[in-house]
């Protein structure tokens, strides 16, 4: 039987990635790639990142896609405001948030187009692009597999994140990345009672023995 008060946590420290830079759109055709722009750390319980496109001027709003590996497939953008929300009186701004794998790449497509084409000769529109990582420390990864199931000890409380992270365009129940295995080790028959508190209404448990 695995001994007391031991288990197979490893901590680790938060990793800060990030960056800023200007783009200018010359007109309504102009769609830029920042080709492998979002470059993830290793931090192996992956996390979220936060994109932020501020446009200088009102009467514009901003288009974004995140791509994933394979080109041209589009992350799931999981929060952020929509395309024609204007924030503040002298600039436009749109976010995106996405959930990541540890060390993919992920690319940022953008146009930035005004409402009307009243607007025409407003171009060329300056507009500022960030990005930012948001590492989620989960002691227990890597856990995506049976084989890599980590021992947890009887008695106590565990936590863990349930973070997929976009690898391509869409997540499965069945893809590694969507799962996270656990193990307890008993010497004698006896009964297990397993509680899960704090659980998205999208995560299922499953035992096996």
């Amino acid at each position: 039987m695995m001994e007391e008060g031991t288990d197979q946590c490893t901590p680790y420290s938060a990793t800060l990635a990030g960056n800023t830079f200007e783009s200018i759109w010359i007109d309504t055709e102009d769609i830029k790639i920042f080709a492998d722009e979002i470059v993830i750390p290793s931090d192996i319980g992956g996390g979220y990142v936060k994109v932020t496109i501020t446009a200088y001027d009102t009467i514009f709003y901003i288009g974004m896609d995140i791509d994933g590996q394979s080109s041209f497939d589009p992350v799931y953008i999981i929060s952020g405001t929509s395309p024609q929300i204007t924030n503040t009186t002298v600039s436009h701004i749109r976010e995106a948030y996405f959930s990541v794998h540890p060390d993919q790449k992920y690319s940022i497509r953008a146009y930035v187009r005004p409402y009307t084409n009243s607007f025409l000769d407003r171009y060329p529109i300056t507009a500022t692009v960030e990005w930012e990582f948001f590492s989620r420390i989960d002691c227990w990864e890597d856990n995506d597999s049976k084989e890599d199931a980590k021992e947890i000890h009887l008695d106590d409380i565990n936590e863990a994140y349930a973070i997929a992270g976009h690898i391509n365009d869409q997540i499965f129940p069945l893809d590694p990345n969507a799962q996270d295995w656990y193990k307890i080790t008993i010497d004698t028959p006896t009964q297990l009672k397993l509680e899960i508190f704090d659980l998205p209404t999208d995560i299922r448990l499953k035992s096996y023995y």
